[in-house]
This record gives C-alpha cells, sequence and structure tokens, in this order.
C-alpha cells in the first residue's frame, strides 16, 4: 500500500482537486473505521475466549511461590534508572546514530512535499510516483539487507547502506546549486534541481532502511532481554524527539529560500549519525 498510496492520491488530486479529494478521504475512512469495529466485533462474538478476563498472573503462579523464600534481584534498569540502562549498552553509539536520522528533511515526508509544490510546477502525480519509488526503494532495502546479512555479515550489510545514503545525500545536497534551484534570489534560469532532489532522498531511503536495519539487529542481539522493552522504549521516544525541531524550523521559517539550511543542517545530523555507527562497528570488531 506505501508503494501504491502516492500514485492514487496523486492522481486523484490531479483529477478532481483537492477538495472532492478530502470527502473521498473522508468517506473512504467512515468507512474503514465501520467495517473494522464490524470485524472487531464478530471476532469477539465468535471466540468464546475473549468473554472471560484470564485472573492468573505470575505473582500467583507456582514458580513464583516456590522462589518466594530465596532473594529475587529487581531488573537492571530498576537499578540504574532509564537513561543509565540506555547509556551502558554496547549499541548506545549506533542508537543515537539511528535517532539523528529522524531529524532531516531528506526523508520524503511531508515537508518534503510541500517543499517541492511551494517551489517547483512539479504535478502532484509526479511526486506520488517520487514517493511510491521512495517506498519501493525502501522496500528492497530490507530485501538486500536480508540477503547481505547472510553473505558479508550484519556489520558490512550496514556499511553498504552506509555508502548508498551517503552518495545520494550527497547529490540531494548538491541540488542547491544546481540551476533552477530556489535558494538563490533571481534566479530565473530554468532545472530540475527540486526533482534531482526528491530522485535522490528517494533513492537514499534503500541504503536508509539497510543502516537502520543492521542497527536494530544490533540492538536486539547485544541487549540483555531483561532490558530490551526499557532501551527500545526510550529508543523510540528519543528518535521522535529528534524529529520535533525539524518541524518547528519549518513553522518560525516556512520560507522555501531558507529550505537550503534544513538540507544542510540535516545532512550534517546524518553524516554524524553515520561516523557514530562506524566508531560503534569498529568498537564491536576490536572487542
Amino acid at each position: 500500500m506505501n508503494v501504491l498510496s502516492p500514485i492514487a492520491v496523486g492522481a486523484l488530486v490531479s483529477s478532481v482537486g483537492i477538495f472532492h479529494s478530502l470527502l473521498v478521504f473522508a468517506c473512504g475512512s467512515l468507512i474503514t473505521l465501520i467495517l473494522k469495529s464490524i470485524f472487531l466485533y464478530s471476532i469477539y462474538q465468535t471466540n468464546e475466549s475473549l468473554h472471560y478476563k484470564r485472573q492468573l498472573s505470575w505473582l500467583d503462579s507456582d514458580s513464583f511461590k516456590s522462589h518466594s523464600s530465596t532473594s529475587i534481584s529487581l531488573p537492571t534498569e530498576e537499578k540504574r534508572g532509564v537513561f543509565a540502562t540506555y547509556y551502558y549498552q554496547k549499541t548506545f553509539l549506533a542508537a543515537i546514530g539511528m535517532s539523528l536520522f529522524y531529524k532531516t528533511v531528506m526523508g520524503f515526508d511531508n515537508l518534503a512535499v510541500g517543499y517541492a509544490k511551494s517551489s517547483s510546477d512539479i504535478p502532484i502525480f509526479t511526486i506520488g510516483v517520487l514517493r511510491s519509488y521512495g517506498s519501493l526503494a525502501g522496500m528492497m532495502g530490507v530485501i538486500s539487507y536480508s540477503l547481505m546479512e547472510k553473505r558479508i555479515g550484519l556489520i558490512n550489510a550496514g556499511f553498504v547502506g552506509l555508502i548508498i545514503q551517503q552518495v545520494f545525500s550527497l547529490i540531494a545536497v548538491s541540488t542547491i546549486w544546481i540551476p533552477g534551484s530556489p535558494f538563490f534570489e533571481n534566479n530565473s534560469e530554468e532545472g530540475h534541481s527540486v526533482f534531482i532532489f526528491l530522485t535522490a532522498i528517494a533513492t537514499a531511503r534503500y541504503g536508509l532502511w539497510c543502516l537502520d536495519l543492521t542497527i536494530t539487529h544490533s540492538m536486539q542481539i547485544h541487549i540483555p532481554e531483561t532490558e530490551r522493552n526499557t532501551v527500545f522504549g526510550f529508543h523510540m521516544a528519543l528518535c521522535q524527539a529528534f524529529s520535533v525541531p525539524k518541524e518547528l524550523l519549518v513553522i518560525l521559517f516556512p520560507d522555501p529560500s531558507q529550505f537550503y539550511s534544513y538540507i544542510l543542517s540535516s545532512y550534517f545530523c546524518v553524516t554524524i549519525g553515520q561516523l557514530l555507527f562506524c566508531i560503534y562497528a569498529r568498537n564491536i570488531r576490536y572487542e
């Protein structure tokens, strides 16, 4: 659906306009909500086990009672705090690097789409096709990672993704100086700056997914099972926290001519995150 939906939305908006498209989306959301409610209710009615709440708990189990006479040590994360648990993991540097990937306008989200519409005459349908291409590139990255991880190893698969992401991020940055770029006043020369930018960040998603999966897999391997909930919960909160500043900056400075500063800062964060992954990979190999 992530591949086909941008194309369908672009075609719908281009053919009937935004207002009628919103009506279609509203009706579709209402129908989906009704169908989902019907399906959930039918599942509840056809499964009698869902009609009763289980009263058993771990504290009432025989396993707990058999060990009640012995001292039970508290989980490590309760002893040293959430951030300390996150900090003392082997994967700390790689995880911080991954969270920096969220502080970027080069992820082909709504910010990039808004920039493309306000800075060029690219049709919505074309933008939808490029977003579908980005989703397809991410899917290919996932498939490629699973193959590379078996053939060349976990860390090397991450380095492949890192190189691809870095190359196409550089191409995206270079569009600042391509003829037709909206970042300079009195620039009447026509060009394909915005189109190249969108194509580059869409292709970079291949490498992004390879690197993300490498870091996530490494965290699953090295983090103790008793600490995974704490670490991954804090990690996801940190990733979302890093995504907030870019939204605020675009709200405070919405002029498309200022978007180049967001691109440069995004590339800086991506590069720092990749360097942290390289340091993590070096530490792991020398253990």
